[in-house]
């Protein structure tokens, strides 16, 4: 086994300001034993996928090497220090192309390793040679050591869009008769799902249903390279709601999209209680309506948080957006909605008179009153 020594670390760094990324550190040493099969074409690719629902990992090793001489090439693997099996997939001489996967959550022992406990992959190769191609020689010894950083748990998203990165993918791959450390630079490249969101500007004396937009892609990091999104990659993903104010009584539920999603929506409903002066969410009531409507008094800085979990080991990413209010929707004081006295002398709009004291205007359109309120409390 191969101990690291002033090895070169490689990592992409997160140049965005609105963005939380997964961010890794890799690097590799290796040992030639023989040299006989080096040639300029030979090449080692190591690819980690990383199953984001259940943090499970699948590994696939390349070796390129397309000398004649070469007879069935095998490989032992050791992740952190423990032997693991590698099946063959492709045993090419022709094209000198040899595959080898291992799907760990499949294999005896490795059902519980995960993702984040990845630390080391050790790789021996060797090559059959000498009478009927019964002997073995060891040709090299290959050391991958990865470590992850912890990721940033929280984004804010006052200043317009962000991204959450997660990683999907790694490939480590170097060309033999080249220096390794600008090998595995040139040849290295990670693969990230990219979740970002868009927040809706909110208004006030509407119910609010969509807050967020939503797009959604797979991209390797260095080549730009898009792929596909897996089912995998969003099975996982539940959205919870975070958001605490005074002036609102219940929790707001969301809808959970998949593959498909495009925006996050609020499914419950809710209403304005104008005694308690308070938003209600609740579905029984017959004023309450989809979505959120914010209180009608309320002035600040209103704040909805969501919690984001993606997989099993990617829970409670909070997103977080606030925006100012100046002015509530109703007030007497500063009101958006203000209450205007028009004269009307066609007695026949309307079906009753009530008397309305001229003292207590001021406290009726404080009150924000309905009608048959509005005739109690003017007669005071």
């Amino acid at each position: 086994m191969l101990i690291p020594n002033n090895i070169q670390e490689h990592n992409f760094v997160n140049i965005y300001k609105n963005e939380i990324k997964e961010e890794i550190v890799f690097n590799a040493k290796k040992i030639i034993f023989k040299s006989d099969y080096i040639n300029s074409n030979e090449n080692f690719k190591l690819s980690i996928r990383r199953v984001i629902e259940t943090d499970e990992i699948i590994l696939q090793f390349i070796f390129n090497n397309s000398n004649s001489k070469l007879y069935k090439p095998e490989i032992l693997v050791n992740i952190n220090n423990n032997p693991i099996t590698f099946y063959k997939v492709s045993n090419n001489q022709s094209n000198g192309k040899y595959i080898y996967q291992s799907i760990l959550a499949k294999e005896k022992g490795w059902s519980t390793f995960k993702f984040s406990n990845l630390k080391s992959i050790n790789i021996e190769i060797f090559n059959h040679h000498g009478w009927k191609n019964k002997e073995i020689e060891k040709l090299y010894e290959i050391s991958y050591y990865i470590s992850k950083k912890d990721l940033n748990s929280s984004i804010n998203l006052d200043n317009g869009i962000g991204n959450i990165k997660l990683l999907t993918k790694l490939n480590i791959g170097f060309y033999n008769v080249e220096n390794l450390d600008d090998s595995l630079i040139e040849n290295s490249d990670i693969q990230y799902l990219n979740f970002s969101l868009k927040p809706i500007k909110l208004k006030q004396g509407i119910f609010i249903k969509k807050i967020y937009d939503i797009k959604i892609s797979k991209q390797w990091e260095k080549s730009k390279a898009i792929e596909e999104i897996n089912h995998s990659d969003l099975n996982g993903l539940k959205i919870s709601n975070l958001t605490k104010n005074e002036n609102i009584i219940g929790d707001l539920i969301f809808d959970n999209g998949k593959t498909q999603i495009s925006e996050i929506n609020i499914i419950s409903s809710s209403y304005y209680d104008y005694k308690t002066k308070k938003t209600i969410i609740t579905n029984e009531n017959l004023n309450a309506k989809k979505g959120l409507i914010i209180p009608l008094n309320f002035e600040g800085n209103f704040t909805h948080k969501l919690s984001l979990d993606f997989g099993l080991n990617l829970k409670n990413i909070l997103v977080i957006y606030n925006q100012m209010f100046n002015n509530p929707f109703f007030s007497f004081r500063n009101g958006l909605i203000k209450l205007n006295l028009v004269k009307n002398n066609d007695k026949n709009f309307f079906s009753s008179w009530h008397t309305i004291k001229y003292e207590n205007i001021k406290n009726i359109v404080k009150e924000n009153l309905k009608l048959d309120e509005i005739a109690k409390e003017g007669e005071k």
